[in-house]
């Protein structure tokens, strides 16, 4: 078979847990098996990582590549990017690569920096609605994005309604694969185990609105034992202690950080909640629902309102 060297770039796997690392490994580990060369590149060092080594499990023939350069958790100036752009190249060259799948826009333009001039296909992988357009007060920004997708070989989008929000000469390239989800085979005995907890699995960012579910919590003044656990790093963008302490609300809230198996969470838990802005395909909430959790989201969120049916699937 031709064409099988494959790189998956993608930000970070040893800072943040989430959806978009979560998948890229899934979709690394497949092509692996399938019989593709396969290489992960992350944008990582050795200094910021605060996630084990071992949190996700990657199949042992994938290479994988750290740049080293800079840190994300930090804005790059030029000379940072332009660097980390040539060693991306010098990857791609020594790994004879073929394919790129780029995951989140950030990472596809550096994707087609560094493939410049060469024959490398770029996959442009959305991991997010195009509604968050909605909420970027840089209105060139949407334009500027759409129109470097004119390059991508293919664009991938988790649900067919998102097709409508990319403009029409991009409709062609774009090809729906939704996230996979577990099959929980839950029994009654499973069921009878739930606790009054609610949960929410997340990242502490503006476009996850945490604040909104701890304000909503503190609002109920007698809560019957009901307690709520956050799976979350708390260190990044906008940390959520300093609102829990605010709120008089920490002996009810309980802040755990990312774990690579959740499974016990899910089945202690009664309900979910996912307060997003927006989401992609939410992860979390298709696995909530998969072990039996009655779940709780916006209806106008972009990907919550994909998976919960009210009164049916959820609320």
């Amino acid at each position: 078979m031709k064409n099988k060297n494959i790189l998956i770039l993608v930000r970070s796997l040893y800072i943040y847990a989430g959806g978009v690392e979560k998948m890229s490994i899934e979709i690394a580990n497949e092509l692996a098996l399938r019989g593709y060369r396969v290489c992960i590149l992350t944008w990582d060092n050795d200094l910021d990582q605060t996630l084990p080594s071992d949190f996700y499990k990657i199949n042992k023939n994938i290479s994988l590549y750290k740049i080293n350069i800079g840190s994300i958790l930090n804005k790059s100036n030029f000379i940072t990017s332009l660097r980390r752009i040539i060693k991306i190249r010098n990857i791609l060259i020594h790994n004879r690569i073929n394919f790129i799948i780029a995951f989140v826009e950030g990472v596809y333009w550096n994707a087609l920096l560094a493939s410049f001039l060469t024959k490398i296909r770029v996959i442009a992988s959305e991991r997010v609605s195009p509604e968050r357009f909605k909420y970027i007060s840089l209105k060139k920004y949407k334009f500027i994005i759409m129109n470097l997708f004119r390059f991508a070989y293919k664009i991938t989008i988790q649900f067919p309604s998102y097709i409508n929000g990319y403009p029409y000469y991009l409709r062609k390239k774009i090809n729906v694969i939704p996230n996979s989800v577990p099959h929980i085979d839950l029994n009654k005995e499973l069921m009878n185990k739930k606790e009054k907890l609610i949960l929410c699995v997340s990242r502490c960012s503006f476009q996850k609105n945490i604040a909104c579910l701890l304000k909503a919590f503190s609002l109920i003044k007698n809560k019957k034992g009901w307690r709520m656990i956050i799976l979350t790093n708390n260190e990044q963008e906008h940390p959520i202690d300093g609102l829990i302490e605010k709120l008089s609300i920490g002996k009810d809230v309980k802040i755990i950080k990312p774990k690579s198996d959740i499974s016990d969470f899910y089945l202690k838990a009664s309900i979910f909640c996912m307060p997003s802005y927006y989401e992609g395909f939410p992860n979390a909430l298709a696995e909530a629902m998969s072990f039996g959790l009655s779940c709780v989201g916006f209806e106008k969120c972009s990907g919550v309102n994909q998976l919960i049916i009210n009164k049916k699937t959820g609320l």
